[in-house]
């Protein structure tokens, strides 16, 4: 599996001007989650569409086997005077169930979203 470790980028330009309004970051290395070996998969795409800043980061540990252990996603938008957020994370429990989690935040509030399921669920 050592033929999976990379790190890339790749850079937006603008059509107009030729200058740098993005980019988009991937990379896979070895790492440990809970003691346990494993994967750490890690992707950013971050730019600017029209003058409001924009993007996404996600980060997953992987076992071996290419069963998610975590899996955390972020996702921006900073409009001006209202920035919007959402960050989910999905994890491994003991027993092989997930627990899920979601936080919405626009205007200033939080909107929470917790969920549990079960080995057989997913």
């Amino acid at each position: 599996m050592s033929r999976v470790l990379f790190n890339d980028r790749l850079v937006t330009l603008s059509e107009n001007t030729g200058k740098e309004v993005g980019e988009l970051t991937v990379s896979v290395e070895r790492s440990t989650y809970t003691g346990r070996e494993c994967y750490l998969v890690q992707a950013s795409s971050n730019g600017v569409v029209d003058t409001v800043p924009v993007g996404t980061n996600i980060t997953a540990y992987v076992s071996p086997s290419l069963e998610t252990m975590e899996h955390t996603q972020y996702e921006y938008v900073n409009m001006p005077g209202n920035t919007l957020t959402k960050k989910s994370v999905l994890s491994v429990e003991e027993d092989g169930g997930y627990h899920f989690s979601l936080v919405n935040t626009a205007g200033g509030q939080d909107t929470t979203v917790t969920q549990q399921f079960t080995p057989d669920e997913m």
